[in-house]
């Protein structure tokens, strides 16, 4: 081929590529509802917000279904690059202070007490229209993040980033989108729990029903790990989908916090884990056992376990455990919703961290242990071992013994917990600029 004809195939290739949309309308509905920045719409915002600042972010696009006029709406990328830090920027800056997202209502079906909880989420709505204000120093306009047009004409690749079933009938919306012709619909998934057998947390039917309707629809899947690639692949051809192309795109070690870290608030040693206390999975109640196992063993010299999430009424849990282990009272401490800085501090701090996890799709605490450089005792179930591999212990966590047994080396053992740290400090720690690349290449790939 001569060179005027390569250019021709390149510029031909080039005009094929399709055009990379991501469907942000779950991330703003959460917002919408105030439902915090925490888990997946935290990971789902740091990967955008290193999307949008790539050099080669041109042509991609950023698109909602805008509740009030039905049809797909752009967001300028500056307004989700600000919402990590400020939620209600986003809601202003698309002017959606009074707006409606129907939401999943499918566990209410079939319930007597549905009709009264419709007439109460009425109630909310009406609430939403005056909690939503501006953030504070908000000098623009409702709205001024808006941009025009939606979906692009000609081929489309439109990513769903994985919080979307929490949406009314999301699945019928999207295949009314691709039966455009031109529209494929790729789906990043973060984890499988909700199909884990036995069950590993509260109950969502809502997540079970949208999965098995996009497994339909989708054929071209993105995973955060190894583990829940090969659930996807097992899962969807159960639910009689086809898995066309699976790409596995690991998450960041990174703790995205480059503000003063001051002291952790806590007295003495203490080893830290991240999660809450309402999430069975999180294994919680056998870890405080295999903290008392150990306080048998270690007396005064166990450093206090440190238990930091959003635990809200479920801190009667911790209580009911003090109650039959009255010893235990000051050795295992409850930190409520702590902000970013205080979680730096927190990991900054501590001896060592801990992760019991039952089932995850990838295991952030256990990475951002290793960003401060901490060294982590981990549960070797799921995805786990693949965050940080040969840099952390493990043990079974649904063996209490086995737990304390692991916990307790390096707690009696310095030197070893020294030479583990050396461990984690030579490890490459991926950072969300990585997985932004690797997350367009892969969507980018024919």
């Amino acid at each position: 081929m001569n060179e005027h004809g390569a250019r021709a195939g390149a510029l031909e290739t080039a005009q094929a590529a399709p055009a990379l949309v991501f469907d942000l309308t779950d991330l703003v509905m959460l917002l919408h509802r105030k439902a915090g920045v925490g888990g997946i719409a935290r990971v789902v915002l740091e990967i955008l917000r290193h999307i949008t600042d790539r050099a080669d972010a041109e042509g991609m696009a950023l698109v909602f279904l805008h509740p009030a006029r039905g049809a797909y709406a752009a967001i300028d990328p500056a307004a989700v690059a600000q919402a990590l830090e400020q939620p209600a920027a986003l809601i202003h800056g698309l002017g959606l202070a009074d707006a409606y997202f129907p939401i999943n209502e499918l566990k209410y079906r079939g319930r007597p007490l549905r009709a009264w909880y419709r007439r109460w989420r009425r109630y909310l709505r009406f609430r939403r229209k005056v909690r939503h204000v501006p953030p504070p120093g908000e000098s623009r306009p409702a709205g001024w993040a808006l941009r025009e047009g939606g979906l692009p004409l000609g081929r489309v690749r439109l990513v769903v980033l994985g919080t979307a079933w929490a949406l009314d009938d999301h699945p019928a919306r999207l295949r009314e989108i691709a039966a455009r012709g031109d529209v494929e619909i790729v789906l990043l998934v973060h984890d499988l729990i909700p199909f884990a057998d036995p069950p590993m947390d509260v109950d969502n039917p809502e997540f079970r029903d949208w999965f098995a309707r996009m497994a339909l629809l989708v054929r071209r899947y993105v995973s955060v790990s190894a583990f829940t690639g090969r659930e996807i692949a097992a899962r969807v051809p159960a639910l009689g989908g086809h898995v066309d192309r699976l790409d596995i795109v690991p998450l960041a070690h990174v703790f995205d916090y480059d503000g003063e870290i001051g002291p952790a608030g806590i007295d003495g040693e203490y080893v830290l884990t991240i999660g809450s206390l309402g999430y069975p999975r999180k294994n919680f109640p056998r870890l405080m056992q295999a903290w008392a196992r150990l306080h048998e063993r270690l007396g005064e010299s166990l450093p206090k376990l440190v238990i930091a999430g959003s635990h809200g009424g479920k801190s009667a849990l911790l209580d009911a455990f003090l109650a039959r282990h009255p010893q235990m009272r000051g050795v295992i401490e409850l930190v409520e919703r702590p902000d970013d800085a205080r979680l730096a501090a927190l990991y900054r701090h501590c001896l060592f961290s801990v992760y019991p996890s039952l089932f995850e799709g990838w295991g952030l605490p256990v990475g951002e242990s290793a960003w401060f450089g901490r060294f982590c005792v981990a549960s070797h179930a799921s995805s786990i071992p693949e965050v940080v591999g040969a840099a952390a212990d493990y043990f079974d966590p649904n063996a209490v013994e086995d737990m304390a047994d692991t916990l307790e080396r390096p707690i009696r053992d310095r030197d070893y917990l020294r030479a583990r740290e050396a461990e984690v400090a030579a490890l490459h720690l991926r950072t969300w600029d990585e997985v932004a690349r690797d997350l367009v290449a892969a969507l980018r790939a024919q």
